[in-house]
């Protein structure tokens, strides 16, 4: 069991490697995606750690039949708080992507065409969040259930699939020219991880709804639709909140107007996510607020 846990736990890790092993085809590609890469891991790795790590152990303690709709209940509940918390992210990542990047790399040798580059790249990762952490939450699932076998199946075809479409997405370059009529450039890296993690989270999904009874696959797409769109709103409210400020060029004035547009992102996306009653939505709240706290 330890080497297939491994593998799927790791998926995101070799998938990493192989997007660095296309990109260095691509003049700048391995820098732009260090540097991009960077910016999603600590907000990223905090989430994970304030959802993930406390719930292996819940499924793990209600994996007995007599608590199969308790732990359909914190599958349900994790899901959400996945879902939430990332498309939130990733709403600000894609809305502000240009102001992050100028605030934290803008200065010295990093310039404009480095800063659009990162930008890019830093959208493309914000679409891809919420795949990222649902993956790892469905896997931590079937480890709880004691399956690991099928995230590991599930991870061998995903890294398969990330080999292609890396390769596809840049031109699919061969002796013979280019065979593919899809040049993305170095996004088109992230977007092959990203499609492979929708790829991955659909078959989990799929293949724990055959295992467990009344999971209710139909509920979770609804919710996740609701929460897509409470993100796309709020994404646009941080954007034309953020031209809507007017400030004189500063350091600290950049990092006023990226920290008040998401501010107010956040208040309209807890607030559409009660209108739109996204369950959960209070648990997530307390749980970011604990951990921040903590911190």
């Amino acid at each position: 069991m330890i080497a297939p846990a491994s593998l799927s736990s790791g998926m995101i890790q070799i998938n990493v490697f192989t997007d660095l092993f296309f990109a260095s085809k691509i003049i700048g590609a391995a820098a732009a995606l260090s540097y991009a890469t960077f910016l999603i891991q600590a907000p990223l790795g905090i989430i994970s750690s304030t959802i993930l790590i406390p719930l292996l152990p819940v499924f793990v303690s209600l994996r007995a039949k007599e608590n199969h709709f308790q732990l359909i209940k914190k599958i349900h509940q994790g899901i959400i708080l996945c879902s939430t918390s990332m498309v939130f992210l990733g709403s600000i990542f894609i809305s502000l992507s240009t102001p992050i990047v100028i605030l934290i790399y803008g200065r010295g040798e990093f310039n404009q065409n480095a800063i659009d580059i990162v930008s890019q790249l830093l959208i493309a990762y914000g679409i891809g969040m919420p795949f990222y952490l649902l993956r790892d939450l469905l896997v931590r699932v079937f480890y709880g259930i004691e399956d690991a076998r099928t995230p590991f199946r599930i991870s061998i075809i995903a890294i398969l699939l990330n080999l292609f479409f890396d390769w596809f997405l840049i031109g699919g370059s061969s002796p013979w020219g280019e065979l593919s009529p899809i040049n993305l450039g170095v996004n088109g890296l992230v977007f092959s991880t990203t499609f492979v993690n929708f790829f991955a989270c659909i078959l989990l999904l799929l293949k724990l709804d055959n295992k467990l009874d009344n999971l209710d696959l139909s509920k979770i797409v609804s919710q996740n639709f609701r929460i897509i769109l409470i993100g796309f709103i709020s994404g646009i409210s941080s954007f034309l909140i953020f031209k809507f400020i007017y400030l004189p060029y500063s350091f600290f004035n950049l990092f006023l107007k990226i920290l008040i547009s998401s501010g107010i992102s956040l208040i309209i996306f807890n607030c559409l996510a009660i209108i739109l009653k996204i369950d959960d939505i209070n648990n997530l709240n307390k749980l970011l607020k604990d951990r921040f706290i903590r911190l």
